[in-house]
This record gives C-alpha cells, structure tokens and sequence, in this order.
C-alpha cells in the first residue's frame, strides 16, 4: 500500500523516527487531518485494551500514518471532555488511561493528536480567572491536562517516557455572538484557558476553533473574525480552525474567500477541519451548462472538496486540511470523496512554497519542493464555465519529462485510472474531466520509476551512473 507524502519522507530519512521522537518539529507537519476516527458505533469494554481500540480506530489507523487526529467533544467513544476525564469537577483528579492510549496508538502510527476543548464543556468547571489569587477548577484542569501530555514543565517528568506529547490544542469560541464578535467574557475566558495551556506545555500551540465560514464571503463575519484575531486573544493565538461551507461550485469563488479569511485572520495559519458543500452547491451544479454531461452530485462535490482542499494548502503556509471521513486508501473502501481525499493525500508530500494560477477556467496549483521537481493539481472549474463542453484541452507549462497523472475522482470519459504522458517542448497536453488531476514526474535518471508520492532525492544515488571499471595497464 501506497504511504502518504510525508510518511514516504520521513521513512526514507535514516534516523527519522528517532528525531520525530525526541524532537517532534524538527521533521515537516502533517499537511492532512482526519476527523472521523472511530468505527460508527463503537463501544469499548472495560477494562480497555489496545486490540479493542485499535479496531475501533480502524477508518484512523487504515487511513494511513503522518496525519493529524482531531478529537472533538462528543464524537467518538473516546475524547478529552470534562465528563471522561474529571468526573469529580474538582480540576485535580484526572483520569488519563483512555486519553493515553489514545495518544499513544496515534504515535505508534505515526499520527499526531490534536484536541478540541468546547467552552460549554469546560463550564462545568466553572469559569477561570487569570488574576485570581488561587487556582481555580478550570485552570487547574487545563494546566494539568496540558503539563501530562507535555513531557515540560511541572510534574511532566514522570509522564515523558510513556506518553506521547501532544503539540497542538484547539479552544472553541463563538466568535459570531454579536456583531462585531465574540463576548467580551468568552475572549477573556479563552485566554485565560490558553494561558492555563501554555503554562503547562509551553512548547504547545494553541488555536482557536471558530466553527464555520461561508464561502459567499459575508463582510460581516469577516469583521468578526478580523475583531477576534486582532484584539486581546492574539498573543497567545498560533492559528485559526474552521470548517468550509461551499455556497455554489464555484472555485474562484471559493479561494477568493478563503483568502479574505486569512487576511481578517491577520495571516495567521489556517487549519480546514472540513469542506462540505451547501444548500446552494447541488443547485449550482445542475444549473451548470455542462450539467447535461456532468456527474451526480456526490462526485461534483467530492471534485471541488478536494481542489478546495488543495488550494487551501497552497494558501496557507502552516495549515492543515482535515476531511470529515477517514481518507480512502487500498485497504479501507469510501465514497467519491473518501477516495479523493485519500489520493491527494497519498500523493502530496511537504513543500516550501506554492503557487495558485488560472488560465480561463482552468486552474493551476504548484507545489515546489526544490531540489526536487515540483508536482501539481489541475482543476478544470466546469461548474463555472459557461460553455457547455464534456471536456476541457490544457497545456501544463512543464516539459520534456513523463508525468504520472493520477485522478483524485474517476472520470469515465476522460480519466479512470492513473497514467503516464509524456510532455514536450510546447508542455504536457491534457484532456480535463470533471475532476481535479494531480500530476508529479514519473522517471527520474535512466527511466527508474519513482513510487507514488516518493521525494525525488532519496532515488537520485540509486539512479546515478555506475562508475567506470578502472582501466589496466
């Protein structure tokens, strides 16, 4: 089975998983996240063991390693709630056999959990006060929690050897409770839980949940997110979350929004922790000229998720995208948008910059991982197209090498399964479906093939030209 980019990476790295273990930022991040972890319906005995959980978290696990796991409140038997882990609401006797084997079977895998924190649960404990001449139940749970999954700071000496840590915190807020944002009393409390956090992992970032954005780019939430990111809260803000909400399939729609975001947001890193389309989506979609010859709903959705998806890589220089289900790979069977998720993210491996261009409907994402070749993802937006056409003809400005060209939706007309093409001095010519195309070389040196989502330079000294024999005299 294929691995993802990053997983390819840090396998052929000698050495990798000790510099990922004893120093966790010194490799590249996971690019992608996942969010359904559990089996739907799943129950755990008690006691727990690590055989039940680990079939429990079989979408997680067979989703393949180098991911994120976002734990939410709620979904799933297992999360980081005040319920399960502070049955007593005294913020002190905490409970973390389920939580560290969580953890620790994540790490196992190569995955790196992130836990959401809903203010509404952590009211249980009351509210926490940065000033107060006490702890309170709220920071003393935070702090606690934090320091445990830390292997830093108070108390965590004991706890480094056998718990993972946990690198990256998210702390919900409404920041659409009035008009020009959040309540003043919920950007209090969220700093001061985010204090409570950092005090006990200093090494930790902290971001901030802000549920939903549309799409359709209302000025108004925009001044509310801008009035968030800008105010109190940014010291200790590292990034934003939020969940996309596709109003029509319409691409340049999409990325222009995406990019009023992160500029209310001041720039900040922005992880996706999902892209569904709305209401308004479908309706678009049949609506379109091409609509006579375009697919069902399902796969027009999961085309635009995933060309979102990667575009909001490629405008985000630190970010995450999280899918809602676990990514299809060979072992685990999804729907259109459970397959494309899991080729984009077998396919795309870290990169240090990236590029979004357009040529008429047709975009162009490259992504550059110089030394090695750059790979990218075409996307023919035909939603938006008013011409009505099965098909669309593009020139890749790259040339002179053969590409592998992988599908992330099967198209039947046009691209169902992966192939080579050869480019030219004028570029690599493509027929474009309905579905986004990633495209990375396939041949490095004398025609030695290289494995799907592979870096280039762990093949170069096996491609290399043997040495000349020494000649006698």
């Amino acid at each position: 089975m294929a691995l993802c980019a990053t997983a390819s990476a840090f396998a052929a790295a000698p050495g990798a998983e000790v510099r990922l273990r004893e120093h966790p930022k010194l490799v590249p991040p996971p690019l992608f996240g996942v969010c359904a972890l559990f089996e739907d319906g799943a129950a755990l005995p008690e006691p727990l063991t690590d055989e039940a959980l680990r079939k429990a978290l079989a979408p997680a696990l067979d989703s393949g390693p180098s991911r994120y796991w976002r734990v939410e409140p709620g979904r799933g038997p297992i999360d980081f709630t005040v319920a399960r882990l502070n049955p007593a609401h005294d913020g002190r006797s905490l409970d973390f056999a389920a939580t560290d084997a969580l953890v620790r079977i994540a790490s196992e895998n190569g995955d790196w959990v992130v836990p959401v924190l809903d203010s509404k649960d952590l009211a249980q404990l009351g509210a926490s006060d940065p000033m107060a001449t006490g702890p309170t139940p709220r920071n003393q749970f935070l702090f606690a929690l934090a320091c445990h999954y830390s292997g830093q700071g108070e108390g965590a000496a004991a706890s480094r050897p056998a718990v993972p840590p946990i690198l990256s915190w998210q702390l919900r807020i409404d920041v659409q409770a009035t008009n020009e944002g959040p309540m003043p009393d919920a950007v209090r409390q969220w700093i001061a839980d985010a204090l409570a956090l950092r005090r006990g992992s200093p090494g930790a970032d902290v971001q901030a949940d802000i549920g939903e954005f549309s799409t359709a780019g209302d000025p108004a939430a925009l001044r509310q997110i801008r009035a968030f990111a800008h105010g109190p809260a940014r010291p200790q803000l590292k990034g934003l979350s939020v969940g996309l909400k596709l109003e029509r399939a319409d691409f340049e729609q999409a990325i222009h929004a995406f990019a009023l975001l992160r500029g209310a947001g001041g720039d900040l890193p922005v992880w996706v922790h999902s892209i569904r389309a709305g209401k308004g989506f479908d309706e678009s979609v049949r609506s379109a000229p091409s609509a006579e010859v375009a697919w069902d709903p399902e796969a027009s959705r999961a085309a635009y998720c995933s060309a979102i998806g990667a575009a909001c890589l490629a405008s985000s220089l630190g970010g995450a995208v999280f899918w809602d289900e676990a990514p299809a790979t060979d072992t685990l069977a999804g729907n259109a948008m459970a397959r494309a998720a899991g080729r984009l993210a077998r396919s795309l491996q870290p990169y240090y910059r990236a590029k979004i261009e357009n040529e008429g409907r047709v975009w162009h994402i490259e992504f550059n991982r110089d030394p090695d070749p750059a790979s990218h993802v075409v996307f023919w937006d035909w939603a938006s197209d008013p011409a009505q056409l099965a098909a669309r003809d593009y020139t890749l400005p790259v040339f002179q090498n053969v590409y592998r060209v992988t599908p992330l939706v099967d198209d039947v007309r046009e691209w169902s399964e992966s192939r080579e093409v050869a480019g030219d001095k004028l570029g690599l010519a493509l027929r474009l479906g309905f579905g986004p195309l990633y495209i990375e070389p396939a041949h490095i040196g004398f025609a030695r093939p290289v494995p799907l989502g592979a870096p280039v330079r762990y093949f170069r000294g096996a491609a290399s030209r043997p040495a000349q024999p020494a000649l006698k005299p």
